[in-house]
């Protein structure tokens, strides 16, 4: 039998679950409440008060968690095991973990849309080590998004004392990628924005200045590809995408750095769409697709609300699905009204929305991406679109 655990700040309260919740005592699990009883605000006090962080179902009842969390969360889709995954589990490359380390947090990965535990310093029957056979059959992650603040301390102690970034090896790309799409994570949930930005700033001046030194290893030690499109995380890889064409274009410092924030930031207006309808997977009506591409228009609303953004940022959020043909929107501009780093912004941000799964399609190859945004012709830079080709073919892995 397979458990998985489950925060108890996530359960809800004066329910009835129709599942029974356990604890672990003695390496074994123990039923705790039996699936007829409620849970009130006195069970989960109780909990807290002998010191425990997470409760267990067995994970043929997880379904039923999520129907029910899904319930008193007021979703409205059908997607309700993605909305959760994405707003209360963190993804993270499996390669960040080290062989033969022990995470004090743990680590999940996802079958059929169900997270399963794989690595757990305290669920009997699950590994407490990271293993070779871990690094070999999973290409991808998930944590607790409580268990961030240990995941941050595991990778300073697991690789901090052998990184380099001149030249940047391993494991000096692994914290600088890290951090980067913690930072954007930061400024996806962070309620109080202004917190977040000198965070992401300073991320993006760590990759900036490791470009610089490393020109033919950024794209694939920062470029995550390949897994469930996530916000923040595409937001990172389009900064960091456009900040390594920007370099290549031979852009100002200033503008480098315009170009990360702007990456970072290009998308923050879907913190303020239904999340419902950004995971749908069925056909969009008229009247949604009208509401997804207000997104823009809310992004520049978010960023006129934090002190200290460079006002520059504006245009590249304002403009990042314009078309230099006059296609895109909101405002149907054409190729001199666009601003250039919101140009640039807008292939990349087309590349990677290509190359990641949708929840309406599976990703492209990187090949049939570029093939695709060809084929769109005068509706993008296709000159910036040529040096972008010509920067991947250069791009190897470091030692």
């Amino acid at each position: 039998m397979i458990y998985i655990p489950i925060p108890i700040g996530e359960l809800p309260i004066n329910e009835t679950y129709g599942f029974d919740l356990y604890l672990t005592y003695n390496k074994k699990y123990v039923l705790f409440r039996s699936r007829q009883l409620p849970v009130d605000e006195n069970v989960l006090l109780q909990l807290r008060e002998n010191g425990v962080e997470k409760i267990y179902i067995e994970k043929g009842d997880y379904p039923k968690f999520l129907r029910l969390t899904a319930r008193v969360a007021g979703y409205s889709g059908d997607n309700s095991q993605i909305r959760y995954l994405q707003e209360k589990f963190v993804f993270i490359d499996i390669h960040t973990l080290r062989k033969g380390s022990t995470p004090d947090f743990t680590v999940f990965t996802v079958e059929s849309g169900l997270p399963t535990p794989i690595i757990a310093p305290d669920l009997p029957g699950v590994p407490t080590s990271v293993t070779e056979q871990h690094l070999l059959e999973f290409t991808s992650a998930y944590i607790f998004q409580v268990d961030l603040e240990k995941y941050y301390d595991y990778l300073q102690n697991s690789w901090a004392e052998e990184a380099t970034y001149q030249p940047m090896n391993v494991a000096g790309g692994i914290l600088m990628r890290e951090n980067a799409k913690m930072a954007a994570h930061g400024l996806f949930h962070c309620p109080e924005p202004k917190e977040a930005l000198p965070v992401a700033n300073k991320a993006i001046d760590q990759i900036l200045e490791s470009m610089f030194d490393n020109g033919g290893t950024y794209y694939a030690l920062l470029k995550i590809s390949d897994q469930d499109f996530n916000t923040y995380i595409h937001s990172v890889n389009v900064a960091v995408l456009s900040m390594g064409l920007g370099i290549r274009l031979k852009l100002s410092q200033f503008q480098l750095q315009l170009l990360g924030l702007g990456g970072m930031l290009h998308d923050i207006g879907k913190t303020r769409i239904d999340p419902d309808l950004l995971l749908k997977k069925t056909k969009i009506s008229p009247s949604e697709y009208e509401s997804l591409r207000e997104h823009v228009t809310l992004g520049v609303e978010w960023c006129r609300e934090v002190p200290g953004l460079p006002p520059d940022v504006l245009p590249i959020v304002a403009q990042h699905h314009e078309q230099m043909d006059g296609t895109g929107y909101p405002d149907k501009l054409k190729i001199g009204q666009i601003d250039p780093l919101a140009q640039i912004v807008n292939i990349m941000e087309i590349y990677d929305s290509l190359t990641n799964r949708q929840p309406f399609r599976d990703a492209f190859s990187p090949f049939q991406s570029l093939g695709k945004m060809r084929e769109m012709g005068k509706a993008i830079n296709q000159e910036f679109l040529t040096q972008f080709i010509l920067m991947l073919g250069e791009q190897h892995r470091p030692t």
